[in-house]
């Protein structure tokens, strides 16, 4: 295992902030491919909606 200091870090960044890049990086790519994907079928969508509703609130 390499010690953890600066000469080891990817991209210059500690393992810590390398999270948070990441993070941004995920966040980034979905919205480009929720862009560029035509959104679900209706059946699809309201299959969705009815498994977020609790049953004891129908």
């Amino acid at each position: 295992m390499l010690p953890d200091n600066a000469d080891n870090w990817l991209f210059g960044l500690n393992p810590q902030s390398f999270g948070t890049v990441g993070a941004m990086i995920n966040f980034a790519v979905a919205y480009a491919v929720s862009l560029s994907t035509e959104p679900p079928p209706q059946r699809i969508q309201d299959l969705i909606e009815d498994i977020r509703v609790p049953i004891a609130s129908k």
